[in-house]
């Protein structure tokens, strides 16, 4: 009778060591997968420069709206949100080959300043639902590096997801950038001589439609949308 009772206390002991082991295990399982799904969550973009587009307005004889674009850019966003989007300002285009000269070597002066830097810092939960809302706006504090100055901003943005792997962040409505908070005053005077012109305000409304796309993906062909009417 007692050895009837032994071995079947050892048989359930038994059982209940299968059963504890199992558990942990699944316990393992459970606090370990989340990790392995986060790992593949996190992904890197890379600015599509065909795709993503910059403008900027300026104005002259008070009432002469110019719009100009930066060709070049360049950039990168990665799974912790630090962002970061170069601008080559040799690129810029005003439509003329002669402006175009006169604002790289008399306002940008790109022989000492060749490009200028956007960086930002995203936080990915504010976007956490991007993926099912497709659309969300948000404001995005950036700094602006111009002219050997950096300058604290921020933009009203809206970000789109375009795909699985490729992601939109646009300007809701223009930036003002003031020329005299980069030191580039002195530099508005210069253009005014040599083109022979009046009254250019020392602001530029600023407007950008950046394309990213997941590292590892393929780009694909994007008609950017301008984020404004005041791009055309």
């Amino acid at each position: 009778m007692f050895e009837v009772v032994g071995v079947w206390w050892k048989t359930r002991a038994r059982g209940w060591l299968v059963i504890n082991a199992l558990g942990l295990v699944v316990a393992l399982l459970v606090l370990i997968w989340p990790g392995l799904g986060t790992a593949k969550a996190e992904t890197n973009w890379t600015l599509d420069s065909t795709a993503s587009v910059l403008t900027y307005q300026s104005v002259k004889k008070n009432t002469i709206v110019e719009t100009n674009k930066i060709r070049n850019i360049s950039g990168s966003l990665t799974s912790a949100g630090d962002a970061k989007v170069t601008f080559d300002l040799n690129s810029v285009d005003t439509g003329v080959d002669l402006r175009n000269v006169r604002m790289r070597f008399l306002f940008f002066e790109t022989f000492k300043f060749p490009s200028a830097e956007l960086t930002a810092k995203v936080d990915p939960a504010a976007f956490a639902d991007l993926a099912t809302k497709r659309r969300v706006k948000a404001v995005l504090p950036f700094r602006l590096s111009l002219h050997g100055v950096d300058k604290d901003l921020q933009a009203n943005i809206v970000v789109t997801m375009i795909s699985d792997t490729m992601v939109s962040v646009a300007s809701e409505a223009p930036v003002a950038v003031h020329v005299e908070d980069f030191g580039l005053l002195p530099n508005v005077d210069k253009l005014q001589q040599a083109a022979n012109v009046t009254n250019i305000v020392p602001t530029a409304s600023v407007s950008f439609d950046f394309v990213f796309v997941a590292d590892g993906s393929k780009p694909a062909v994007v008609q950017p949308v301008a984020a404004s009417t005041a791009d055309v």
